[in-house]
């Protein structure tokens, strides 16, 4: 009815809808990612019916994995450039202290592009924050203080991760 009365209006939402497409990251849990692409409708189809055709092309030679399993590797290989995707390296810039690390001292560590990483979280010790614990400055802990840890790329190719303040979360696609 609205695209009757002003199509005008329906031309510009649309064309400021795809101004607006983007590629976001956002953690899940047992180190897993959300990645989702914010893409027009026929580019997003169309993607979905790739990978969709590539799994069922493997499952029809003998490929054991379930279709999403292959869905999602092709997606990596297919944008990484990598042929498999568990070759794909992950690496981050993260400086401590021998003595940090062995569990002597507790100077902060500096995580390139984000700074100063306090050793432990504000409040009481728990028995896995106590000197020595292996555990003490764990990924988790930096997820847990806000820190996001994103892969640097030479160009940029907008995993940067998504345009919302710390601790605020989308619920997972299939809950909304």
């Amino acid at each position: 009815m609205a695209a009757k009365l002003d199509p005008a209006s329906v031309a510009h939402r649309r064309a400021k809808a795809e101004k607006d497409r983007r590629v976001t990251i956002r953690p899940a849990p047992d180190t897993m990612t959300y990645l989702t692409g914010h893409l027009p409708v026929g580019q997003g189809v169309e993607v979905y019916a790739a990978l969709k055709r590539a799994a069922d092309t493997l499952i029809a030679s003998g490929d054991e994995r379930s279709r999403a399993q292959i869905m999602a590797d092709t997606l990596v290989e297919r944008v990484t450039g990598k042929a498999d995707a568990p070759a794909v390296p992950v690496m981050i810039n993260l400086v401590v202290s021998d003595q940090t690390l062995l569990g002597t001292s507790h100077d902060p560590a500096h995580l390139d592009g984000h700074g100063t990483i306090p050793p432990r979280r504000p409040g009481p010790p728990s028995g896995r924050d106590q000197p020595g614990s292996r555990s003490q400055d764990g990924i988790a802990d930096l997820v847990a203080q806000g820190v996001r840890l994103t892969p640097r790329r030479p160009h940029g190719d907008g995993l940067e991760g998504p345009d919302r303040p710390p601790g605020t979360r989308h619920p997972h696609p299939h809950q909304r």
